[in-house]
């Protein structure tokens, strides 16, 4: 089902009251919210749910960079579209936007039908992202969960650009550790408060860990004895991918994912540790390889 756009938060955030009206004019049918100077746009995207923020650059006390740069800092509000005016002669604040984390811009003075054509881009990589934390929290059955992964994910990674595919996939890594908690602790996998995210997971049980927490998504990972390297602790490998052959092959990054959840794993256990990506299905291998190293 779409939302009605009167359901999307729009946050427009300039010290000039007669262009704060102006762009809620433009927006008409939009759910718009006024912020006049920096602190008073802080607060309302830490208290709402703001869906997309329209950010003129200059303002008094705390700029729109710094607004920017603050909510991009923050993982809880990272993913929310931020749309910084500038005026068209601004090369270099549209540079210092971009260093600030900023997702589109719109020039003065701002053209109406581009500003809801911006607007309506921006909301639908919001929708993706929300559906997917939302999809996240709520289903657990590996069917389901691979679903939502091998879905939504490469959908969404095919419209962001380099940096915001590894906030993605920084986000994908904390969910599924999330998940796996509640599956291993049942299971007496870990040392004393049975927490992946604080405690250390028992070192005899590494190997196992990392090949289900993957083979409950869907892959046929085996550990397996390290060759000659000295430092190698073991490798693992599978012929199949759980994101999907053709998925991780159109969005590499996937691969990534894997191996950020093998070191999140392997590295509650041992210190100094790293992985090595020998070869991977997205890569346009037939199998995927991954070396777990003990670094000195």
């Amino acid at each position: 089902m779409e939302r009605d756009n009167s359901e999307s938060k729009i946050l427009i955030v300039d010290d000039e009251p007669e262009l704060v009206e102006l762009l809620a004019d433009y927006l008409d049918g939009y759910n718009t919210i006024a912020a006049y100077n920096g602190q008073e746009a802080i607060n309302i995207i830490e208290s709402d749910n703001i869906d997309v923020i329209l950010l003129d650059v200059m303002m008094p006390d705390i700029n729109g960079f710094e607004v920017c740069t603050h909510i991009k800092n923050d993982d809880s509000l990272n993913y929310i579209p931020v749309l910084m005016i500038t005026a068209l002669s601004d090369h270099d604040n549209k540079i210092h936007g971009l260093d600030s984390g900023a997702d589109d811009f719109l020039t003065k003075p701002v053209d109406g039908e581009e500003l809801n054509a911006r607007v309506r881009s921006a909301l639908r990589i919001k929708k993706l992202h929300d559906e997917l934390m939302k999809n996240l929290n709520e289903l657990y059955t590996q069917h389901q969960i691979r679903n939502i992964l091998t879905g939504i994910i490469p959908t969404l990674l095919q419209q962001l650009p380099k940096e915001k595919k590894k906030i993605l996939i920084h986000q994908m890594v904390k969910e599924i550790e999330s998940l796996f908690n509640e599956i291993y602790v049942s299971n007496n996998k870990y040392k004393d408060t049975l927490e992946l995210d604080s405690e250390n997971i028992n070192p005899d049980n590494v190997k196992k860990t990392c090949t289900e927490v993957m083979n409950y998504l869907g892959a046929d990972f085996i550990a397996k004895e390290p060759d000659s390297k000295d430092n190698v602790l073991f490798a693992l490998e599978n012929t199949i991918c759980p994101w999907g052959a053709s998925q991780a092959k159109m969005n590499p990054i996937l691969c990534n994912l894997t191996k950020k959840i093998f070191y999140n794993v392997a590295s509650k256990a041992y210190s100094n540790v790293s992985i090595n990506t020998v070869k991977t299905i997205g890569n346009g291998n037939c199998s995927c390889y991954f070396e777990i190293l003990k670094n000195c």
